[in-house]
């Protein structure tokens, strides 16, 4: 019996999750450079828990890649919820940000 061959799918999700968690790290630095430059501490606050987001979904990420590399297929929930608060949250800042 032969495995079933996914193709590339692992590969492009792999590269999502890349593209997200750099687009995440980006927003994080862009709204702790807000709160720098407006003093406020909440932004502050905001930028540093969306970079340890970006962190958590990195090694999250990194550990879903190693899992699809060995043929495990099962859904990823709980990465895809923490990206989905994690995401909420870096626009929320940035509208912060944009607003102040």
């Amino acid at each position: 019996m032969q495995s079933a061959d996914p193709g590339l799918q692992p590969q492009r999700t792999a590269l999502a999750w890349n593209r997200t968690t750099l687009a995440l790290a980006i927003n994080a630095l862009l709204v702790l450079r807000a709160g720098l430059q407006t003093g406020d501490r909440a932004l502050l606050a905001l930028g540093a828990l969306v970079g340890i987001a970006a962190v958590a979904i990195a090694v999250a990420a990194m550990r879903r890649r190693r899992q699809l590399a060995h043929g495990v297929y099962a859904p990823a929930t709980a990465l895809i919820a923490s990206t989905a608060l994690a995401v909420m949250l870096a626009a929320s800042g940035g509208l912060w940000a944009m607003l102040r």
